[in-house]
């Protein structure tokens, strides 16, 4: 029963032709088609603090380097570092590795605030920065140019004025490469000799910090550790590839956990787990138990059709015949119902079925049963099934009624290893059981 909680064994293929679980997918409303991560376009609408919740602009973010002004981040364990009050004083503190702002040699501030670190090498970094503007700038108008450049059929233009001459001289000025930075190589004419003292003296390994801390001090690579900004999250909101339509966008407040558009996949595309895990075996036909159930405000008409490929051999054959049945919307009175006991007595005699694949069906969901066996003895085995879904109405919102016609998903489930021979323990019963049971291998 616990296989119906792993949703990493049922995977569906996306739109790009990429396999993922269903709650990792979406669905877009105009085209009706599954997208993911990877071939949705994603935006990010704004950024926040994880610590303080505080919305920050884009433009404001950028000039910030993307950190929080009033929150600090632990150097040692990557900690929110919280702010105490001590004697009238403010010092920063952890409460996971106890790291405190003296450590980093940062003394109590009467205010919640503290001074940057001075970063080492700053005016060069910027002055690189600034000549990659401009180098960058230069090369985009020097293919503009060469692409918009046409020939004149003047040949002589009269300059009474001056004018033609100062206008080319600026566009010439303007078009010039940039100036290249000036190489200066620094070097001390007194070189200190080499102290043996120095190199043999006892290290404490605890004051050493990590190169993962030092990766959080880029700035100061070989300073002491002391508390970073807080780096910001972003917002982002994913909108598909074919339409441009939007497939979710959080709401704008940092702390709410709803959605202002959302389109997931597992509300509109039937939910396909494993019921028990299923074992393998050579030249056996062994059962796979399947549970499918509709989340969608319609009916929908499921079919599944089992695809076996001779050439691949990690996929297990499955002979068994289409599954072909109708999955009810879900209602939630009736769940509340079928508490009672006559209620289960009249379902169980209302959800017989005439299909021999299918165990049992039950308001919106239904469980059926295919009969796989492997190829070879090996690690990973895969059974692939085209699921066939029929909306019977419109699952959509009533503002967007796109025409949605017969879909049709590939899905990818994971069965585990495959073994030679059948053992005791996989059939759960006795040695004379099993010299009873006839088994065709």
């Amino acid at each position: 029963m616990g296989h119906v909680l792993r949703t990493d064994l049922v995977k569906y293929e996306c739109s790009c032709g990429l396999y993922h679980a269903l709650n990792e997918l979406y669905v877009c409303r105009t085209c009706v088609l599954l997208k993911c991560t990877i071939c949705a376009y994603q935006h990010v609408d704004g950024c926040f603090c994880r610590a303080c919740f505080e919305n920050v602009a884009l433009t404001e973010a950028r000039s910030h380097k993307n950190c929080c002004n009033s929150c600090y981040e632990c150097p040692v364990c990557e900690m929110v570092l919280t702010a105490r009050s001590i004697n009238d004083k403010h010092r920063l503190l952890c409460n996971n590795c106890k790291f405190t702002s003296l450590d980093a040699g940062y003394e109590d501030n009467d205010s919640q605030t503290w001074s940057k670190q001075e970063i080492i090498n700053e005016k060069f970094f910027d002055d690189l920065k600034t000549k990659l503007k401009e180098l960058s700038l230069f090369e985009k108008n020097e293919i503009e140019k060469n692409d918009k450049r046409r020939r004149s059929n003047m040949v002589f233009v009269s300059d009474k004025y001056g004018l033609h001459s100062m206008l080319s001289r600026k566009k010439i000025e303007a078009n010039a490469a940039p100036l290249s930075m000036d190489d200066k190589v620094i070097r001390d004419a007194e070189v200190n000799e080499l102290s043996l003292e120095e190199i043999m003296k006892p290290v404490d390994p605890n004051t050493i910090p990590k190169y993962e801390q030092q990766l959080m001090c880029l700035e100061n690579f070989n300073a002491q550790l002391y508390p970073n900004n807080l780096p910001l999250t972003s917002r982002r909101s994913l909108r598909c590839n074919v339409s441009d339509h939007g497939l979710v966008r959080s709401e704008y407040n940092p702390t709410a956990v709803n959605f202002r558009v959302k389109a997931f996949a597992y509300q509109y595309v039937p939910d396909i787990k494993m019921f028990r895990p299923t074992k393998l075996f050579l030249k056996v036909d062994w059962p796979l138990f399947l549970y499918i159930s509709n989340s969608t405000a319609v009916p929908v008409k499921v079919k599944l059709q089992p695809v076996n490929n001779e050439n691949d051999y990690t996929i297990v054959e499955c002979h068994s015949e289409p599954v072909e049945c109708t999955i009810p919307a879900p209602n939630v009175v009736a769940d509340m119902n079928d508490l009672e006991p006559s209620a289960r007595n009249n379902s169980s005699v209302a959800n017989n079925t005439s299909h021999n694949s299918v165990v049992f069906k039950k308001r919106h969901r239904v469980a059926v049963h295919f009969q796989v066996k492997p190829k070879f003895v090996q690690r990973y085995n895969y059974l692939v099934i085209d699921l066939i879904y029929q909306f019977e109405g419109n699952p959509f919102p009533v503002s967007e009624q796109p025409q949605v016609n017969e879909q049709n998903t590939r899905i990818k489930l994971s069965l585990g290893p495959s073994k030679a021979t059948i053992t005791e323990e996989d059939l759960n019963i006795s040695r004379e059981g099993i010299r009873r049971t006839k088994l065709s291998y």
